[in-house]
This record gives C-alpha cells, sequence and structure tokens, in this order.
C-alpha cells in the first residue's frame, strides 16, 4: 500500500504545472519551506500569510500562536531568499478592543511590508469560536 501511494503522490505531483501556497500562517513558515519556494520551479513565487492583525495585544486576544517580532522575521527571511515573491494577506479590523494606538501599528506595519494584495475585513462575531466576544 505505501509503494502505490507513493506512486500515486509522484505521478501527480508530475504532472501539476504549478503549486500555489495559501494559508501559511507564520508560525509554520520554516526555512526549510521558504528554501523550497526559493527552489522549486513548481511553487508559485506568490505565498497568502493570513496575518489579521500585527498588534501583539490582538494578536493574543486572537488567540494566534505569532507575533509581531516573528511574522517581520518570518517575512524577512522569506525576501532574502525570494526577493521577487508576492506576499498576500488579509486583516481583520475593528477586533474587541483594539485601540488606536493597534490600528497605527498595522498601518505602519503594511506601509512598510508592502504586501502585494491585502484584503481588508470588518470583525464580526461568529459564535461558538473561541476569538468570540
Amino acid at each position: 500500500i505505501v509503494t502505490l501511494y507513493v506512486h500515486t503522490t509522484l505521478r501527480i505531483w508530475m504532472s501539476l504545472h504549478w503549486i500555489r501556497l495559501h494559508y501559511c500562517y507564520p508560525e509554520f513558515i520554516t526555512d526549510e519551506l521558504i528554501n523550497e519556494i526559493a527552489g522549486n520551479e513548481k511553487v508559485c513565487k506568490y505565498l497568502d500569510m493570513p496575518l489579521q492583525h500585527i498588534s501583539n495585544p490582538i494578536l493574543k486576544s486572537m488567540m494566534r500562536a505569532s507575533t509581531k517580532e516573528h511574522t517581520i522575521s518570518v517575512i524577512e527571511k522569506i525576501r532574502s531568499k525570494c526577493p521577487d515573491i508576492a506576499l498576500r494577506t488579509s486583516i481583520i479590523v475593528g477586533f474587541p478592543n483594539e485601540t488606536r494606538q493597534d490600528f497605527k501599528e498595522l498601518e505602519e506595519f503594511l506601509i512598510n511590508t508592502k504586501f502585494a494584495q491585502v484584503g481588508f475585513f470588518e470583525y464580526s462575531r461568529e459564535a461558538d469560536t473561541d476569538g468570540s466576544f
């Protein structure tokens, strides 16, 4: 069964023209993944990182595993290995207890980071989620 799985996976992999990575949370982006993106011609030089915010207090309230410092470090590593990569993110604004300072920090981060694309969403409470208030 393992051999069949390996052969099937390889056949599928070889038939793909390209691979685009979505929902790559910063805490799961490793040096190994960055090297694969940089060195594998089948992997699009495009990465979707749904950050939601950059302010550490808001990230903690959202129960996100990453921090501002870690996220910036990951983005710097990605750009050093793949200078032409297109980075995309999605942001939530209006999260409960978001201050003007949190918003300003987010604004400065977005200006400095220069994402290729950013999707903005207004916070809305979703029942039965850990981050709902």
